[in-house]
């Protein structure tokens, strides 16, 4: 029993807080190209790529943008579909930084295939020059070509390559094809000599597409991946590693997906999603920012209006937990980037698949924590009548609400439940129905500025 006490009181206090501050958002710029990719500049600025090939610098403070690329060279475009600039990485080193990005473009043929591009700052006349073919005629398609790219201990370059929408001749599961795989090279384009397969890029197979890709402070390999209607996977990716696509979807757990999974050593998901939360851009959180966090994954989606927080292990090798957190977004959430102290922005598009409507919803936003003052003892607000809240038969009694701004009640996976503003000065109390049986967690905003938090179980006979 004392250890079941013990784990709860941790649990609440953990929860207390998480809910001990308010997340609200602050948009940095707008009226942009998709912003497909985003990464923290040497020069204290987000570095910001649009998928119709433009990539800029802009000011995390004021939004003042400059355009340091205009338009990637013979890149092709499909504006209802995933083709154009994806994703890229910064290297400085030597003072020097080089950009590394990923784009679409077509042979002769038609034919769409992704090419790694390298260019360098020029810090005079503040443009990328240079630009120089890394990686080229890496399998593409009209969909599924992922695409993100992660510079990795100034020597090596990992890219994620969805299967193009092919699954003709499987191309995940043919090692002789780069179409949905993780390629691993050197910063020249070279082969490592310690990849898993000779004279290969491949670094893991059996891919859909991966449209995520992080690396801890320990050095472990994050990517999500997009499922069909279902099975959306948060994977470790670990070196010659498949991970079943097209026989598997998210876990072995049907029968033909076990024997296969038997067969061919696959690798399951950390976590798989149904129905599908179009997982994408993703970092690793070590900052001091949002302490609770800290030693997590942050994770956009496309599908929901929120983003998502995961929990490591000690080792960062496994995923503990999953904590949503509503941004009041209906755009989709495709990047993520964080800088080194702490700071967390998003990127966002439209509710279509790639802001074809009109550029003006596109936007980077930062997340931001606006602390608040916890009052342990409500009897020390301005006003000398205690405000309570307590559950009763199904119904969330909230007393002396004249008091009260407004109320978010959560779950305990961090759902909001039900909220509202008291716009009724003269309630001495409210009461608000809970259909929910369990732990609940009651955020209570004071019109004095105070926030009150508190634990509930609310049971349902």
């Amino acid at each position: 029993m004392k250890g079941i006490i013990s784990i709860f009181a941790f649990f609440f206090l953990f929860y207390f807080s998480v809910l001990s501050q308010e997340l609200t958002k602050r948009v940095i710029a707008e009226d942009m190209q998709v912003p497909w990719e985003m990464r923290w500049g040497h020069d204290n600025y987000l570095w910001v790529s649009g998928i119709d090939g433009m990539i800029l610098r802009v000011n995390p403070d004021t939004g003042a943008r400059d355009t340091i690329l205009s338009q990637v060279p013979n890149l092709v475009r499909y504006p209802t579909n995933e083709p154009g600039l994806l994703g890229f990485d910064l290297l400085t080193k030597d003072n020097r930084t080089s950009l590394f990005a990923a784009y679409t473009f077509e042979d002769k043929n038609n034919v769409i295939y992704i090419r790694l591009i390298r260019y360098h700052y020029d810090t005079i006349s503040k443009h990328l020059v240079e630009p120089h073919i890394v990686l080229d005629n890496i399998p593409g398609g009209y969909s599924h070509v992922g695409c993100r790219v992660k510079c990795h201990a100034d020597t090596l370059i990992y890219l994620t390559i969805g299967d193009g929408g092919r699954l003709d001749n499987i191309p995940s599961q043919n090692l002789q094809s780069y179409a949905g795989k993780t390629l691993r090279i050197k910063i020249d384009g070279t082969i490592p000599p310690d990849n898993p397969f000779p004279q290969s890029a491949i670094w893991t197979w059996g891919h859909r597409n991966h449209q995520g890709l992080c690396i801890t402070s320990n050095n472990i390999i994050y990517s999500t991946e997009h499922g069909t209607q279902g099975d959306d996977e948060l994977n470790v990716l670990k070196k010659g590693g498949n991970y079943g696509w097209p026989f598997v979807e998210g876990f072995c757990d049907s029968p033909t997906e076990e024997q296969f999974c038997k067969d061919s050593q696959i690798i399951e998901p950390q976590r798989a999603f149904t129905p599908t939360l179009a997982i994408a851009g993703i970092e690793y959180y070590d900052g001091k920012k949002f302490p609770q966090w800290k030693n997590s994954l942050l994770v956009a989606s496309l599908r929901n209006p929120f983003f998502s927080v995961f929990p490591l292990n000690v080792n960062q090798d496994s995923v503990l937990d999953w904590w949503k957190y509503p941004i009041i977004e209906t755009s989709r959430l495709r990047s993520v980037c964080v800088s080194p102290d702490g700071r967390i922005f998003l990127g966002k598009s439209q509710g279509d698949h790639y802001g074809t409507k009109n550029n003006s919803d596109n936007a980077v936003l930062e997340i931001v924590s606006e602390a608040v003052n916890i009052v342990d003892n409500p009897k020390a607000i301005s006003r000398p009548e205690a405000i309570h809240s307590y559950i009763k038969d199904k119904t969330l009694i909230i007393t002396n609400a004249w008091q009260l701004h407004s109320f978010k009640v959560y779950n305990n996976v961090g759902e909001l439940i039900t909220y509202s503003h008291n716009n009724d000065n003269n309630h001495s109390e409210l009461q608000i129905p809970i259909n929910y049986q369990g732990l609940l967690f009651i955020s209570l905003r004071l019109k004095n500025g105070f926030f009150q938090n508190k634990a509930l179980i609310s049971i349902i006979n």
